[in-house]
């Protein structure tokens, strides 16, 4: 998974935390960075470590289930102030301090004007430099300093536009990070939920997804002051970034955006000291968000965040089917007693988010709320052979298609939403209000 963190340096980072600790806004929210990144190295880890304690039978139904973590997590870093002002960084207007690795198609490395990494050092190697440059500009990270009685809000000192630019500059890498693989975006032909899905040629569709999420750290201060004081509303730019006409959003359906709120006073709750427009934001994109006022709460707050990046897995394994008639399979029931047994497994790098909204109007004849929520693939009972000597979990064979039929007289493809809508219905007679009729298929074709 790819990790985007956006840490807010603004002025106003470097008041004083809530509590005697002496901590700083902005050292509250470096600790909170570096906890969180230890969490999730140690958690994929441990992942490993389970995977590979298991029978091939089992560690293959994982697999099957988009469960393989092979490639290791990627950490980005973003400041909302200019960090380094005297020297050439690679990117977004000085505000980039970590980008992707060596080991990475579009190599974004964080110190590539400095020092470079060699092509010839071995992979692992590359990765534990990457992590201490990470670690290096996180500690040195600093917040901008402002006197407003003897000049007006500096351009490279953060505030809102400072987050409208590294916010941005994060969704915009990841963009550009998507464009190594067709496979990812799959344009014309449905889109593809799972890792694990196979392909026409019989292989798993291994990039089928780019699972990342963008970790916004901030008091949320300059959303709340005025122009003069480097205030100013939430805008996020396209910019430069790639199949920008492709999409209507600048994000996409297995990216999610958590924003992390420091220094609010006692007695507020976390909804009314965030900003509406990141609240709203983080829902959009099916993240969430916490607030946290001293570091004796950050282990409460990461293990909540955790949670929400890799959810845990079901406690049975494989679901029961409810539609299904059939006399249990006794190695279904062989499987589910295996994979249930695993003790602390979660889906290690999150899944796709959709949109549901039911056909049906609400009492009062207005359309049904549209409901969000991530798609975690797992294997039914009917999903098992008998035959087989060893219970494996199938992968999957379904696809989402496009809210367009691909006709021929298109001259290019419609703009899709970042999240597919999915409409359901309690009555399968109305499913053919919403859905392809044989007749139309017949006149596009």
């Amino acid at each position: 998974m790819i990790v985007v963190f956006v840490v807010d340096t603004s002025p106003s980072m470097g008041r004083p935390a809530m509590g005697d600790s002496g901590l700083s806004r902005l050292d509250l929210a470096k600790q909170a960075v570096e906890d969180l990144c230890r969490q999730l190295r140690k958690r994929q880890i441990e992942h490993h470590r389970v995977l590979q304690e298991q029978s091939q039978a089992v560690q293959r139904s994982l697999i099957n289930l988009g469960l393989d973590c092979t490639t290791p997590h990627s950490f980005l870093l973003l400041s909302t102030s200019r960090q380094h002002p005297d020297t050439a960084t690679c990117a977004a207007g000085g505000r980039l301090l970590v980008g992707f690795s060596e080991g990475a198609p579009e190599r974004l490395s964080a110190t590539e004007s400095s020092s470079s990494i060699s092509a010839d050092i071995p992979p692992l190697m590359q990765l534990q430099t990457h992590m201490e440059t990470f670690q290096r500009e996180l500690k040195g990270l600093q917040a901008a300093k402002w006197d407003p009685s003897h000049s007006p809000f500096p351009d490279g000192a953060g505030g809102a536009s400072g987050l409208n630019s590294a916010l941005s500059s994060g969704l915009q890498l990841l963009s550009r990070y998507r464009l190594q693989n067709r496979q990812t975006e799959n344009f014309g032909m449905g889109r593809l939920p799972s890792t694990s899905l196979v392909m026409p040629n019989g292989a798993p569709a291994t990039a089928a997804l780019q699972p990342a999420c963008l970790v916004l750290v901030t008091d949320g201060a300059c959303l709340r002051q005025p122009p003069k004081l480097g205030g100013g509303s939430l805008q996020l730019q396209y910019g430069s970034q790639p199949l920008r006409e492709f999409y209507t959003e600048p994000f996409r359906w297995d990216q999610r955006i958590f924003c992390l709120g420091v220094g609010s006073r006692p007695g507020i709750t976390g909804s009314q000291y965030l900003h509406p427009q990141l609240r709203a934001l983080c829902e959009v994109t099916g993240g969430a968000h916490w607030m946290v006022r001293t570091s004796t709460a950050l282990q409460a707050v990461t293990e909540s965040i955790l949670r929400r990046i890799s959810p845990p897995l079901p406690r049975e394994l494989p679901l029961p089917d409810p539609l299904s008639s059939q006399e249990t399979n006794t190695h279904a029931t062989q499987a589910a007693s295996v994979l249930g047994a695993l003790p602390g497994a979660s889906y290690v790098n999150g899944g796709p988010v959709c949109c549901f909204q039911g056909i049906e109007s609400d009492e009062l004849g207005r359309p049904s709320p549209k409901l969000r929520a991530m798609l975690m693939y797992v294997s039914t009972m009917a999903t098992i052979g008998a035959e087989a000597e060893a219970p494996i979990l199938s992968p999957p064979l379904w696809c989402i298609p496009e809210s367009f039929f691909p006709s021929k007289k298109l001259d290019s493809l419609p703009p899709r939403p970042a999240q597919p809508l999915l409409y359901f219905s309690k009555y399968p007679s109305n499913l053919g209000l919403k859905s392809f009729e044989p007749l139309h298929v017949i006149k596009m074709l």
